[in-house]
């Protein structure tokens, strides 16, 4: 979409998408009431994709987004990749894994929570995901520059913590650090 009003599709059952979404400075709304939402091919462009779907979503090609909005699954994973950094804007629900991944920037979080049974995240150039998250166990790797900065509502069960050199900050605000 070159012109303005975004992209929005629902469909009640799974879906691939094989293709380019193209929608610069505008939003991007994927549903799959019943299934899966599952990226094969193409990238995702736009401002604030958000995505629901019942049994997961994996956007897990090389997308180019500056933020990512609401997301939730009501079963299954939830896996986002994005080529450059990108900021959470919004809540990320699942009852199982939620995987995010910036091949070159940074992952921040400027509103809302991520709210899974694990979190997996992988950066190039620092991680803050510094709101009030409720995961059950981490995983939090950063390769190149940068801090990692992870808050969590509970303890945290840090299960692969890696950021060689630089400062690691982790806080629980009801439990302990294991």
């Amino acid at each position: 979409n070159t012109g303005s009003g975004g992209i929005t599709y629902s469909d009640n059952d799974d879906y691939t998408l094989t293709g380019n979404l193209l929608a610069s400075g505008q939003t991007i709304s994927l549903t799959s009431l019943n299934g899966a939402i599952v990226q094969t091919g193409g990238v995702i462009t736009g401002w604030t994709p958000a995505a629901a779907a019942f049994e997961g979503i994996s956007l897990t090609q090389a997308n180019q987004v500056t933020s990512l909005g609401l997301m939730s699954t009501n079963t299954g994973a939830l896996a986002y990749r994005d080529v450059d950094g990108f900021a959470l804007t919004d809540s990320l629900f699942t009852t199982g894994a939620v995987s995010l991944t910036s091949d070159d920037g940074t992952i921040t979080q400027s509103a809302g929570a991520i709210q899974a049974a694990s979190l997996s995240a992988s950066a190039a150039n620092g991680i803050n995901l510094s709101r009030t998250n409720a995961t059950a166990a981490v995983s939090l790797i950063n390769t190149t520059s940068g801090d990692i900065v992870y808050r969590n509502v509970n303890g945290i069960a840090a299960s692969s913590i890696s950021n060689v050199g630089r400062v690691v900050t982790l806080t629980a605000d009801n439990g302990a650090i294991i």
